[in-house]
């Protein structure tokens, strides 16, 4: 059983000027700026947690970034309540080590805390919860979301709770592991031993796949599922295209590719690599088959009826689109939906401590996930749109002549009309 919660992930637009002003939310009266950018997220997190009776359940968490002070309290007043309660958390990198540190500290977590700590040069980039019942493992609160202010009110992320006693099983044998704080080769081979890599079309179900493993074989697998889809591959990508996904971009069976971006590219060393990455995006932007949105905002009011939005300012490096996800034929009987703490990069597969969750086979799933994603392609695409007018410019009025000419042929409108309507002419 799924249970699938999207946060605003919109900080910026239109909808928040118009209820709250053009204000931080922490000027908002009675939460209510907050409320709506959870858009449920956090309650359900709550409850999740709340939930818990003492000398009967079990939460094992796994956290990359401890900082949302809301969620510490809670954390705090379950332990108080006679909860066992345990966390992994990153400190191997001053950030977020630091705070980690010292949150663990002020909220009295000391004693159900323990360090990640090897390799210092990775991350532990997990967000997941295990709950057990009289020490079985139930159910698994899992996804891309930061226990933090701006994971859970400002970038878009996703929290999935999946109750499944073998899959939250798989989760709490990670856990452990992770709870050993070994090097890397005894993570690695440990975490293959729980989710050894995939080599057929995944089962019908929920399967799990951690990191950090020995090699890219994982990375080359979902690529593979990207090269094979039938009908529609949709990704998000938080840190640029990885060149595997480029292959999928430019090569895939699927009629329809698109790709959410929270940015064109990832950050380089040198301007004249970022220079050649923006060169193969763009090239990828421009074949047929391809929809490509990058994250943006309404920045200037020079277009008649669009007020200018302002970022709430939680998120520095990733403001838009946090999300990691990949739909493999959503619309059919057989989609393919991989979401997790994972980025689909060389850095999240080999090296980071990561967590992703493949589920075949559930129309109903897939449906959400579709639904969600062409929310934020759309915010998105509209707004990036409004940079490439130039001053003067001015939205055009509805045209009544031939506006449905490019929507047949060999254009990127004709075979988003033939993915949706699945009529070819």
């Amino acid at each position: 059983m799924h249970s699938i919660f999207f946060n605003r992930g919109l900080a910026a637009s239109q909808e928040y000027v118009r209820r709250f002003g053009d204000i931080s939310p922490d000027k908002v009266p009675n939460n209510r700026a907050y409320e709506w950018l959870s858009r449920g997220i956090y309650e359900a997190l709550t409850e999740f947690i709340e939930s818990c009776v003492p000398d009967r359940h079990s939460l094992r968490i796994a956290a990359y970034e401890l900082n949302h002070k809301p969620f510490l309290e809670l954390l705090e007043e379950t332990k108080n309540r006679g909860v066992d309660l345990k966390i992994v958390f990153d400190a191997r990198k001053d950030n977020p080590r630091i705070k980690n540190l010292k949150n663990i500290e002020d909220y009295n977590l000391q004693d159900i805390s323990i360090p990640r700590t090897t390799p210092k040069s990775y991350i532990s980039h997990n967000k997941f919860i295990v709950k057990l019942d009289n020490d079985k493992p139930i159910s698994v609160w899992s996804g891309g979301m930061n226990f933090s202010r701006g994971g859970i009110y400002g970038q878009s992320n996703v929290a999935h709770i999946i109750r499944s006693k073998s899959i939250a099983s798989d989760f709490l044998e990670f856990w452990n592991v992770l709870s050993q704080d070994l090097g890397s080769k005894p993570t690695k081979n440990k975490v293959e031993e729980i989710t050894p890599t995939l080599k057929n079309r995944p089962r019908i179900g929920s399967t799990c796949v951690f990191s950090p493993r020995n090699n890219m074989d994982i990375l080359d697998y979902y690529k593979g599922l990207g090269l094979n889809a039938v009908q529609g591959v949709l990704m998000t990508f938080a840190f640029g295209i990885n060149d595997l996904f480029k292959e999928v971009y430019e090569s895939s069976n699927a009629e329809f590719r698109i790709a959410l971006l929270e940015k064109k590219t990832r950050n380089f060393r040198y301007p004249e690599e970022k220079i050649i990455e923006e060169k193969k995006i763009d090239k990828l932007r421009r074949h047929k088959k391809n929809l490509f949105s990058i994250g943006s905002f309404v920045s200037s009011n020079k277009f008649d009826g669009w007020v200018k939005e302002k970022l709430s300012g939680f998120n520095l490096h990733v403001r838009y689109i946090h999300n990691k996800f990949m739909l493999i034929d959503p619309l059919t009987d057989d989609p393919i939906i991989i979401n997790g703490s994972a980025n689909f990069s060389d850095a999240s597969t080999t090296k980071n401590d990561e967590n992703m969750v493949i589920i075949r086979g559930n129309k109903t799933v897939a449906d959400i996930y579709f639904g969600e994603y062409f929310r934020l392609y759309s915010h998105h695409a509209f707004r990036e749109s409004l940079k490439w007018r130039e001053q003067g410019n001015k939205p055009k009025d509805l045209s009544i002549e031939d506006w449905w000419s490019d929507h047949f042929g060999e254009t990127q409108r004709a075979y988003k009309r033939i993915y949706f309507s699945k009529v070819s002419v």
